[in-house]
């Protein structure tokens, strides 16, 4: 075979192995990956449990009241977070007094009219007492952003409250001698409370408080088992507080 037929045998084979290249190419697409959908944005997560606690003060008392509380964000939306918490309080020292007169058997000579019996005894019941207030409520809240980290809330709670009465003081009549008076009575009452103020968070974890809540604990029945005298006792109050709370 001579030089230019080797020549032009290539040139062919050449040419038909670049045409064949070309039409596989332009037959295959090229691959382009789809892309990928954007994430939706991450909402608040429920069931985020919390737990803190509070010092007060009762503005009508006049004492320090104090509180802790466990609860859990059951719902989110981005705007507002609502939340379900238990709550115990405590305070003491709250003065109470009570003056009245009073009639009954004390032991005198007494001139009281009693039916066809011998006189009652009227004197002067003058007691002083101090009370323990214990309340348990389970509390709802909402919670909302200012600006940053700056967030307000409010809420309201129900539940039951131990109360807890110590009392001295004296029965004085004219017709007999004077009685001291010492004894104690407890009784359990319903309570309710509504809540609102402002919330820093000074970390993802950590927060610290501040407001105002009206406490309404139900009258007590309290009574002085000699003189059989109703004791009545008030316990509504305003209370400023302070308080912190971690998030879990």
């Amino acid at each position: 075979m001579t030089a230019t037929h080797k020549h032009k045998t290539l040139s062919r084979l050449l040419a038909v192995s670049l045409g064949a290249g070309s039409v596989a190419f332009a037959g295959t697409e090229a691959y382009v990956a789809p892309a990928s959908a954007p994430s939706a944005p991450a909402s608040g997560g429920l069931w985020n449990w919390f737990a803190g606690a509070s010092i007060g003060y009762l503005i009508d008392a006049e004492t320090e009241m104090y509180h802790g509380h466990i609860g859990v964000d059951f719902s989110s939306n981005g705007t507002l977070t609502h939340s379900l918490f238990l709550e115990v309080g405590y305070a003491e020292g709250l003065d109470v007094s009570y003056t009245n007169v009073v009639t009954g058997n004390f032991g005198g000579n007494g001139t009281a009219p009693r039916g066809n019996g011998p006189g009652l005894d009227t004197g002067l019941l003058a007691l002083n007492g101090q009370l323990e207030v214990i309340p348990v409520t389970l509390n709802y809240k909402v919670e909302g952003c200012i600006t940053g980290n700056l967030m307000w809330y409010a809420g309201l709670g129900l539940g039951f409250g131990y109360v807890d009465a110590s009392y001295t003081g004296t029965l004085t009549g004219p017709t007999f001698p004077a009685v001291g008076r010492s004894f104690s009575e407890n009784d359990t009452v319903f309570t309710g409370q509504v809540f609102a103020g402002l919330l820093w968070q000074a970390t993802e974890s950590f927060e610290v408080y501040t407001g105002l809540r009206y406490i309404y604990v139900d009258d007590p029945e309290l009574s002085d088992a000699l003189t059989s005298a109703s004791l009545d006792v008030s316990l509504d109050d305003y209370l400023a507080e302070l308080g912190f709370r971690f998030n879990f």
